[in-house]
C-alpha cells in the first residue's frame, strides 16, 4: 500500500493509537483517544496538537498524556516508554502510511492531575509525506 496522495486525510492520531498499542505490551499501557471517568491503570491518552506542513509532507503534532495511579513521579516510567515508543516511529510505515521522522515539541515534563494519579504530558511532530 502506497502513502494517500496530497488531499487524503490521515488521521495522525489513529496512526499513533495504532503504533503505541503494538509496541507498549509487556507489561500492557492502555492507549486511548478518550479518558474513563477514573484511571485505575498506566494508561496514555493520545490527542491532535496541531500542526503544519512543508512541501509536499504533512507536520501534525500529537500529545501524549502519561498517567499512572500512585503517587507524585509515577508516571515518569509510563512517559518514559512512550517516548521510546514515539522516537523509534520514525523511519517505519503504519497502516499503510510512511512516517519520515518524529520531532519532540515538548520533552515529557509532569503535569499535576490528582493526589491519587500522576501525569506527565510531552508533544511530538510526525513528518509524513504524502505523495503526488
Amino acid at each position: 500500500m502506497t502513502s494517500p496522495r496530497v488531499g487524503a486525510y490521515v488521521d495522525p492520531v489513529q496512526l499513533v493509537v495504532d503504533w503505541l498499542e503494538a509496541q507498549l505490551v509487556d507489561p500492557v499501557i492502555r492507549v486511548r483517544t478518550r479518558l474513563p471517568d477514573t484511571i485505575t491503570e498506566d494508561t496514555i491518552w493520545v490527542a491532535y496538537a496541531g500542526g503544519g506542513s512543508a512541501g509536499d509532507n504533512v507536520l501534525p503534532r500529537v500529545d501524549l498524556q502519561s498517567f499512572r495511579p500512585g503517587g507524585e513521579g509515577d508516571a515518569q516510567e509510563v512517559a518514559k516508554r512512550g517516548h521510546n515508543a514515539m522516537r523509534a516511529l520514525g523511519g517505519q510505515t503504519v497502516n499503510g502510511q510512511a512516517v519520515d521522522n518524529v520531532d519532540v515539541w515538548s520533552w515529557p515534563a509532569g503535569q499535576f492531575w490528582s493526589p491519587t494519579v500522576d501525569r506527565v504530558i510531552a508533544t511530538y511532530e510526525l513528518d509524513l509525506p504524502v505523495y503526488i
